[in-house]
């Protein structure tokens, strides 16, 4: 990710979050302890958020000190998604998506019930997509206080069990 004021911030393998200049001279390192899969995100401020191999999800000061950090139970292995609000949105492993204000408080949690491997992505509409081990993808409204399917329904009904007809069925 890059910072606005041209850092680079990456995460390792080594359990370290880096930042370094444009010239490639490190500016600081904050050590997590696990591995960082994924690129961090960095939100209002120059706040990098990153998650860890270990399931915890750290919030970063843009002087790499820490802002505050949460533990998941589960692996984080892809990169968060920030809202307009600055939500931010983080995909763990065992098939949650929880959501967290500026501040670290958990707004609330969805469980898709299967394991997660893809970064969540918001619409222009404010929909949270992502998809999941089960082979489906998933959309989730952000607005209110707690996550709920944003999904289209066939015929609004959340069974799917609508029937369609373009003109050339017959009885």
């Amino acid at each position: 990710a890059i910072a606005p004021d041209g850092t680079i911030i990456f995460g390792c393998n080594d359990g370290n979050i880096y930042a370094v200049d444009s010239t490639g001279k490190k500016r600081w390192s904050f050590a997590t302890g696990s591995s960082v899969c994924f690129s961090p995100a960095i939100g209002q401020g120059g706040v990098i958020y990153a998650g860890c191999d270990d399931g915890i999800f750290y919030a970063l000061n843009p002087d790499g000190t820490l802002k505050w950090s949460s533990e998941l139970d589960s692996a984080l292995q892809t990169s968060c998604a920030i809202g307009p609000d600055s939500t931010i949105y983080v995909a763990c492993r065992d098939g949650r998506i929880i959501a967290f204000s500026e501040s670290g408080k958990m707004l609330w949690e969805f469980n898709s019930g299967y394991r997660l491997f893809s970064s969540p992505a918001l619409t222009k509409q404010g929909a949270l997509i992502f998809g999941s081990e089960n082979r489906r993808l998933y959309a989730l409204k952000t607005s209110g206080a707690s996550g709920s399917s944003h999904w289209p329904m066939f015929m609004r009904d959340s069974r799917r069990s609508g029937c369609y007809s373009n003109g050339n069925a017959r009885p």
